[in-house]
């Protein structure tokens, strides 16, 4: 056994073992993610890059219109699609996805929704190219790592620590330049190594080409040219009139060529991809991101430190620190730390502090990794050869120990992520699984808000019908055999006069619900943004009877909390709003097919003895009119006022209640407000 141990083949076999083995965990992590979400889109920028390639492949149009981001991302996804949509074409009518026809794609230039997709394929097998980048990069990490540490084994350590970690996995997955681009850096930086052990020409242009490959994906990761700039500088001090000095001519030309080989565009549309990329350096150095803002220099240093520390753990940032001390005596580390430092000041100096932008330097994280633990086991040897004891006593439980920790804190945690996004389906789709499950005999009632996509819908085995939050208010949806879907937890970014009515109609539906008229629910509680995306939203799938339906009639009013208003406005300690200046409040929606009156209890403070004027607008909802406009003068103690209102088509109505004659009196010390305590609807 132990001639077999030591057997030079079978040391080099067990290694290689290890080594694919660790590229097959980085693939098969980032992998299993791949489909999370779909047919739905849970990220932002995904659609800037996958719809703009859609884009170019439908029109023919080469030209992105879009250089925000670098073109090269948008162009590998543009190729993969087309292989995509010749795979589409030769799939049956009864496919999950198929196409009869380019024009069949769907994207958000025509719907306006900015994260439609019609054919999720697409992002699909556009992730998987992410997938490979990131896989990718682990494959770099190890090259680089052995060259700079002289050691196989740490050199596979920094290859599993980033395999494995999940910071890296998720953005190993979405189609977004931050994955590509730390490909592309670390292997320029890989190559530009490569050429200071190795005088061939050939790795220093692959290094330049890199170079311009990064920046064509990020332009931030410009930087990167600095590197091999120094390297051949290095070379040309070192070699005097040995060194070929035309070399140097390579620095600007190769990465320049390749730059706008990789987005043509950039030359040929110049003044929109000045606009863009103008836009850009003024968005992260001057505007900021909203949340995403911290002030340039310490702050953000502070704020970017925090979150590596978050993503590593203290004992792989203590190990990553330990491993700092070797650029003092490890030139070809020093060197290598050289691009992920100035890139993190320069992007530090930034005001947007989005930490993907960051991701590029946890490959030179995971070098420092295992380059921390080979100091550690340096000290553990040297140790062992001072009190001449047994090397393998000492090296080979500290080595296991950290194997173990990566292992257990960074590998299972990161699979059990991978498995379970492998295996769970979106809220959304998972409803529609579980509906097709229920012996339902009428309809299933959607709420369009919810965005449920074709994909889903198509699987649904009942009659279905997509329909507005107010068609909820209506008898026409209502039957003993149909059933609704909604949103648990209605909620929206901009808050406009019609998505607060369209909230106010899913809040009280949803309160209306009984125990026993609820069928099934999905995501929870979860907040589904009615305006923009949403990811794995809360869903509720309910009995639509009559019975229901008599829990939304008018008669019962509503509290004043229910009300919806134009703007903020306080409410004192009696529960009353006070309009203090011109202002409006306005009721939700509700079915009305018969005369009704509004009861309204106010009071109002006066100036010169004029006291607020109040306006009642009866708004038709389905056809967005005033109907009908009444007005009159309050007075100074509460009084009820009521109102009468005809109704001469069914249909759905709001109430908006309005002060319109604000005043102030400073002299007489005089301030006209209106408050309102009660707001009833009854039917006559």
């Amino acid at each position: 056994m132990k001639n077999i141990i030591s057997n030079p083949r079978f040391k080099k076999g067990l290694f290689l073992f290890l080594l694919f083995g660790t590229i097959a965990l980085a693939f098969l992590l980032r992998y299993l993610r791949a489909e999370a979400g779909l047919p739905y889109i849970h990220n932002w920028d995904e659609p800037q890059t996958a719809s703009t390639a859609l884009q170019m492949l439908r029109t023919g149009d080469l030209n992105p219109h879009f250089f925000n981001y670098g073109s090269l991302l948008i162009y590998i996804n543009y190729f993969v699609d087309i292989a995509h949509y010749l795979y589409l074409m030769g799939n049956p009518e009864g496919a999950e996805s198929f196409l009869n026809d380019l024009s069949q794609i769907v994207i958000n230039k025509d719907t306006g929704w900015h994260w439609t997709i019609s054919h999720p394929s697409f992002y699909y097998w556009n992730r998987l190219v992410t997938v490979f980048f990131g896989t990718g990069t682990v494959v770099f990490t190890y090259l680089l790592a052995k060259i700079i540490l002289y050691n196989r084994y740490f050199a596979l350590l920094a290859a599993l620590f980033l395999a494995v970690l999940d910071y890296h996995i998720y953005h190993s997955v979405l189609i977004t330049t931050d994955a590509p681009v730390a490909f592309f850096v670390i292997g320029a930086v890989y190559f530009s190594v490569r050429y200071l052990t190795d005088d061939r020409i050939r790795f220093i242009v692959f290094s330049l080409i890199f170079c311009g490959f990064a920046a064509a994906t990020k332009y931030n990761s410009a930087l990167t040219v600095l590197l091999p700039t120094l390297v051949l500088l290095y070379k040309a001090y070192i070699k005097k009139k040995d060194f070929n000095y035309k070399l140097l001519l390579l620095i600007p030309t190769v990465p320049l060529v390749t730059f706008f080989i990789s987005m043509p565009y950039a030359f040929l549309d110049v003044v929109t991809f000045l606009k863009h990329i103008g836009y850009e350096v003024r968005h992260y150095k001057v505007y900021g991101h909203g949340v995403a803002t911290s002030i340039p220099g310490l702050e953000h240093i502070k704020f970017q430190i925090k979150q590596f520390l978050n993503n590593l753990g203290l004992f792989s940032s203590f190990l990553i620190i330990i491993g700092g001390f070797l650029v003092f005596k490890n030139r070809k580390l020093w060197l290598v730390a050289i691009i992920p430092t100035l890139y993190f000041f320069y992007m530090t100096g930034q005001k947007v502090n989005f930490h993907r932008n960051f991701l590029q330097i946890y490959p030179f994280l995971a070098i420092f990794f295992a380059a921390g633990f080979m100091l550690v086991c340096s000290s553990v040897l040297w140790l062992v050869n001072r009190y001449k004891n047994s090397y393998i006593l000492y090296v080979t439980p500290v080595l296991s120990a950290v194997i173990i920790f990566i292992m257990i804190f960074l590998a299972y945690p990161s699979m059990a992520k991978s498995l379970t996004a492998y295996n769970t389906k979106e809220s959304r789709s998972e409803m529609v699984d579980k509906i097709n499950k229920l012996d339902v005999k009428g309809k299933v009632i959607i709420a369009k808000e919810l965005r449920m996509h074709s994909q889903d819908l198509c699987r649904l085995t009942n009659a279905y019908q997509v329909v507005p939050a107010t068609e909820f208010l209506g008898r026409k949806v209502y039957g003993k055999d149909n059933i609704g879907v909604i949103p648990a937890n209605a909620t929206s970014r901009t808050e406009t006069k019609q998505l607060k009515e369209t909230i106010n109609i899913f809040k009280q539906i949803v309160k209306s619900i009984s125990e026993e008229d609820t069928l099934l629910r999905t995501g929870g509680s979860r907040g589904h943004n009615i305006d923009i995306l949403s990811a794995n939203p809360g869903v509720i799938a309910y009995k639509l009877s009559t019975n229901f339906l008599k829990c939304l009639a008018p008669k019962w009013g509503f509290a004043i909390e229910n009300l919806s208003f134009s703007r903020e406005l306080p409410i004192n300690k009696e529960k009353e709003i006070g309009m203090l200046w011109n202002s409006n409040i306005t009721t939700p929606g509700y079915r009305l097919e018969k005369d009704v009156n509004l009861a309204l209890t106010n009071r109002s403070t006066s100036v010169d003895r004029i006291y607020a004027k109040v306006e009642i607008e009866l708004l038709d909802l389905e056809n967005g009119e005033v109907v009908l406009r009444k007005d009159f003068f309050s007075q100074e103690k509460t009084k009820n006022k009521i109102i009468n209102f005809s109704i001469k088509r069914a249909g759905v109505y709001a109430f908006r209640i309005s002060f319109v004659n604000d005043a102030v009196n400073k002299e007489k010390k005089e301030d006209r407000n209106l408050y309102i305590s009660s707001v009833v609807i009854n039917p006559v």
